[in-house]
């Protein structure tokens, strides 16, 4: 409530819209892509009243302003950290741009040896030498999903997809300074983390493939 937040990663501020509709002050969503923010700019003009509460900045995350550090009440890293060339770093910065006080989301993928993640990197081996707008191009034709199609094409063509075991990323966390490290054991029925406790097949299918914690400074 009336906080000052920071969505890293913002990509079409979905987050950012989110954070204002649970009462944030602003957000700040910060992405490298200019492509990707032009089309956020697009996607905004239907939210006039939430627009003028969030500024977008296009910035490598390596390389924010000073002046963004000990700034914000929340930062959200969803799903980013992981696609990064040194997460580790990235999430230094995540501390560094909190308030004391201040509170930080951070999910990335966790690191198991299950069905899904072998699958995943069968795919992506597979389609190396498939030109992404292909399999787009393919993929809708099956009439997938949109959000679907999303997940094909970001689990098999990132080109940086790191995956973290939880107790060496707690660790990290830890030695970063974060204070009052909660682990997250899962949101909404649909989340693979509250799955694979509820159901000893989506447990085999998905194991522990994503962490999330609420983290303090």
């Amino acid at each position: 409530e009336s906080a000052n937040c920071l969505d890293l990663g913002t990509g079409h501020a979905r987050y950012a819209l989110a954070m204002l509709h649970l009462g944030a002050k602003s957000v700040t969503g910060v992405d490298f892509s200019k492509y990707c923010l032009d089309e956020t700019e697009r996607r905004l003009k239907s939210h006039s009243k939430e627009r003028s509460k969030i500024k977008l900045v296009h910035k490598d995350v390596y390389d924010l302003p000073k002046d963004m550090n000990n700034t914000f009440d929340f930062v959200c890293a969803n799903s980013f950290i992981h696609h990064l060339s040194d997460p580790e770093r990235a999430l230094e910065i995540v501390y560094k741009t909190m308030k004391r006080g201040g509170h930080a989301f951070v999910f990335v993928f966790a690191e198991d040896n299950t069905p899904t993640w072998r699958a995943i990197d069968l795919m992506r081996e597979l389609l190396k030498p498939v030109p992404i707008w292909h399999t787009h191009k393919t993929v809708k034709g099956f009439e997938v999903p949109g959000n679907k199609i999303f997940n094909f094409l970001d689990y098999s063509y990132t080109p940086i997809q790191h995956r973290f075991k939880r107790k060496k990323f707690e660790k990290t966390l830890k030695d970063i300074g974060f204070k009052d490290i909660k682990f997250l054991e899962g949101g909404v029925i649909h989340d693979s983390v509250l799955r694979s406790r509820m159901f000893e097949a989506d447990k085999l299918l998905y194991g522990n493939s994503e962490i999330r914690y609420l983290l303090k400074k």
